[in-house]
């Protein structure tokens, strides 16, 4: 994904072309659920191979990678908001759309969700900013234990934040932010890591991970 945007190229595209009719290839869809399911799943494997823990280790590393995707593409969103005339720390609002460690099959479970490094990272690169969260099956509780300041529906959160963070692909969460999008009449950007968000409001300004130039 990171490599399609560098090269100004759809990756979900190229993937999806390379993959079809081909059985032995299956290169997964970009999105921050990609690989092991759980965090705990490599990790458990590399404590019984003590060996590959190491710098060199394939499975280490991309673990690493994976979970550093956020902060790099959060920071690429706070420079693109930066070169558009927006000083990040006026941001004033960030909703975090999808708090689950998954979307499909849906779930309440936050156990190794990318959400909470979401908005670590929400924190530190609009420093001004309220944190809220939306997904109708993650508790109150749970969504302020991730670190949000309020959990929120999915309409409230839309008027209340200028920047929005796809997290998961869930249909229902897809469905109602893209609903609540349409509707806006003030100025919103949003970084979409599944490639799920297709909008016609010109007010809101959609990035998504993989797709064209990089952030």
């Amino acid at each position: 994904a990171q490599i399609g945007q560098h090269h100004g190229i759809d990756s979900r595209r190229t993937i999806k072309s390379v993959n079809q009719g081909y059985p032995r290839a299956s290169i997964a869809i970009p999105g921050l659920v990609g690989g092991p399911c759980l965090e705990k799943d490599p990790l458990i494997l590399l404590q019984n191979l003590p060996h590959a823990m190491t710098k060199g280790s394939l499975i280490l590393n991309a673990r690493l990678a994976h979970v550093g995707v956020v902060d790099l593409e959060m920071r690429r969103l706070a420079e693109r908001i930066e070169s558009e005339g927006v000083v990040p720390g006026r941001v004033a609002g960030v909703l975090v759309a999808g708090l689950a460690f998954k979307g499909n099959p849906a779930t309440d479970d936050i156990r190794g969700s990318l959400a909470k490094n979401v908005i670590v990272s929400a924190r530190n690169h609009f420093p001004s900013a309220k944190v809220y969260g939306s997904d109708v099956l993650v508790s109150d509780s749970d969504a302020r234990s991730l670190g949000c300041d309020a959990k929120v529906d999915m309409d409230e959160g839309v008027a209340a934040a200028d920047v929005v963070v796809v997290q998961h692909d869930g249909e229902k969460i897809t469905a109602d932010l893209i609903e609540a999008l349409e509707s806006c009449v003030t100025a919103k950007t949003v970084l979409d890591f599944w490639g799920k968000i297709k909008l016609v409001n010109p007010r809101v300004q959609v990035i998504t991970f993989g797709i064209g130039r990089s952030l």
